[in-house]
């Protein structure tokens, strides 16, 4: 019995020197060949990587995860594929898990961005060259986290790959936690240098989850083949000021469509780039922000681009008094210059936010609805064009205040200094329902800073207590009466009700704004001042959502676009923006016949055709008499 008994110490003795010594060696584990990740076969030593461990993905192999690798409260250490490829498996059948051993924020340690130390604290995908191809399915993501779900993990592609395979780095139905920490420039949670050589550089994230992201940063380095695809994501919970973030170059080849983001933790813009980016898909995508953080969808730097596409967005912010700097973002800004092929801003929705649509080029402006609570910090325009050309038509914008505004005043359509054309046909402006005060609706200019041909056609501006149409800028400026005249005035064919003193004011007496004899408002211009009398100018978006059954809440409409990721439950298809946009812009529909075919080019005055209604035809005994 006693021999049994040393025997057995002995074994037990032998294990747990074999445990120390597996600890102790768990510097790296390095492929032998292709293979499974659960495959003894696949790694030098035979030894299947696991918590606390090293690993490195040898160039020319293909390793496939079809294991969950690490577990809560330890995790694997940092996987660092030098040439290779590490890929998910598609027919593990349930849900893959990796789980990385980071304790803290320190992704270096004693080593370098190129090269992290075995002492970092902060652990995740180290690719110096090769491809990352993690690509779940809805009902089984793969799950990216850390051993306690709060310390930060990275996925960090250094570029300089000349490896095998045209994709650098694929995402797809992944669910990652915690990506990313500032302080570093190839950290912060997704990061790709896409300055590949040998093959077209490939960024692809569809379908994805990221919960408490610092930031995704794509780097093209000026090369415009890159094709970069970033759709069907939810963001939650963002850390930084720019979400996704493309920075160092341009490229041709962007498509960025129905992602969803929520809930940041810092003013935040959904899209950011250094440099405009030419021929942009960026469709159906919403943003929410906070009173305390608030969230834009989209800034393109000022630099030039062009033939891009920013369709059917949708942002939405609560209402803040009283507003400062600290709460006041742009929705869009977009700095395409592109005068052969320009940019088109088409049917976006926005809600609440500062200078709602900001231009610094030349884009198309249309069809949008864009609602600017009272209470706005700058008050300088929900259609605002700093410099470049403003293209706007048949667009919607109405100050709103909604019970707890301080009526400061704000601009509908604002074009500030050095402007080359402003162009502005067949929109609508409302000011406040509930106690007007000094908004204007069509600005043209700044004191001192001269803009030149400049028009204003067949628009309906509502509401208005301060300015209608003001031409505001230096007196060297002028209207343009060649491509734009009527009767020796490019500023023609416009409603404004109701008639006050300012409705038009000739802040400079510049050539063009009428003919030099005869001042507005008059039948000589085609000018009305008639009651649009609208649909239901109360509209918005919360009101659809309860038209469509939810809560009422535009927290509830984001809630149910974020599910078209493919996370947080089945989607509703009836929740979409085009249709919300459709709804807004019914509201702003007039009833008066008189408007209908009253515009400078025979089309109906406003952004939006007039439905119905009646026409007054005259008076009576008394009465005023109409017919539809």
């Amino acid at each position: 019995m006693k021999k049994l008994a040393v025997f057995l110490i002995t074994i037990l003795a032998v294990g747990v020197f074999s445990l120390n010594i597996k600890t102790a060696q768990a510097a790296n584990i390095v492929s032998n060949q292709s293979g499974p990740w659960s495959s003894t076969s696949t790694w030098v030593g035979g030894v299947v990587p696991g918590n606390g461990d090293f690993v490195t993905i040898a160039s020319g192999h293909t390793v496939t995860i079809d294991q969950n690798i690490g577990t809560a409260g330890n995790g694997i250490k940092t996987i660092r594929i030098a040439g290779g490829t590490l890929q998910a498996s598609s027919t593990f059948g349930s849900t893959l898990t990796v789980t990385f051993g980071s304790t803290g924020s320190n992704p270096i340690g004693s080593g370098s961005e190129t090269n992290p130390g075995s002492d970092a604290t902060m652990h995740g995908f180290f690719i110096e060259s090769g491809t990352l191809n993690l690509t779940g399915a809805t009902s089984t993501p793969i799950v990216l986290t850390s051993q306690d779900d709060a310390s930060p993990i990275y996925i960090q592609h250094r570029g300089d790959d000349t490896g095998v395979g045209a994709i650098d780095l694929t995402l797809k139905h992944v669910d990652a936690r915690h990506l990313g920490t500032s302080g570093t420039t190839s950290f912060t949670g997704v990061y790709d240098y896409l300055g590949g050589s040998g093959v077209t550089p490939f960024l692809d994230i569809e379908s994805c989850k990221f919960s408490d992201l610092y930031q995704i940063n794509a780097q093209t380095a000026f090369d415009p083949t890159v094709v970069v695809t970033f759709n069907n994501n939810y963001l939650t919970g963002v850390r930084s000021s720019k979400a996704f973030y493309m920075s160092d170059g341009r490229s041709n080849n962007v498509t960025i469509n129905d992602n969803t983001e929520d809930s940041p933790v810092a003013t935040t813009t959904l899209v950011s780039f250094d440099y405009a980016p030419t021929g942009m898909n960026m469709l159906r995508n919403a943003v929410l922000g906070t009173a305390t953080s608030p969230a834009g969808l989209l800034d393109t730097g000022l630099s030039s681009g062009g033939s891009d596409i920013i369709k059917n967005n949708l942002g939405l912010m609560p209402e803040v008094v009283p507003n400062t700097t600290a709460n006041a973002i742009q929705f869009i800004k977009y700095g395409g210059a592109d005068t052969t092929t320009p940019g088109t801003i088409d049917g976006n929705v926005g809600f609440g936010y500062e200078q709602s649509i900001v231009n610094y080029g030349q884009p198309e402006i249309k069809n949008n609805v864009m609602l600017q609570y009272e209470d706005g910090y700058y008050w300088q325009g929900v259609y605002f064009t700093y410099t470049g050309v403003a293209n706007t038509h048949n667009n919607v914008a109405m100050i709103v205040d909604d019970g707890t505004g301080v009526n400061s005043g704000s601009i509908c359509y604002w074009t500030y200094q050095n402007v080359s054309g402003i162009h502005v046909d067949h929109n609508t402006c409302v000011g406040t329902t509930t106690s007007p005060a000094g908004e204007t609706g069509i600005t043209a200019g700044e004191p001192g800073f001269p803009s030149s041909g400049n028009w204003a056609r067949s628009n309906l501006l509502y509401n208005l207590l301060q300015n209608g149409i003001i031409s505001y800028s230096a007196a060297t400026s002028s209207w343009d009466v060649a491509d734009a005249g009527f009767n020796g005035a490019a500023v023609h064919h416009n409603d404004i009700y109701p008639q006050i003193t300012t409705s038009y004011n000739k802040y400079y007496t510049v050539p063009g704004f009428d003919n030099g004899t005869t001042t507005h408002p008059n039948a000589l211009y085609g000018d009305l001042s008639v009651n649009p009398n609208f649909v239901d100018i109360t509209r918005r978006p919360s009101k659809w959502d309860t038209s469509l059954g939810g809560a009422g809440t535009n927290a509830n409409i984001i809630a149910q676009l974020s599910k078209r990721s493919g996370f947080g439950g089945s989607y509703n298809s009836a929740y979409n923006i085009p249709a919300l946009l459709t709804y807004m812009q019914g509201g702003f529909a007039p009833t008066n016949l008189t408007l209908r075919g009253a515009g400078h080019d025979g089309a109906d005055i406003g952004a939006i055709p007039v439905v119905g209604g009646y026409k007054a035809v005259g008076i009576k005994n008394g009465l005023l008499y109409y017919t539809q």
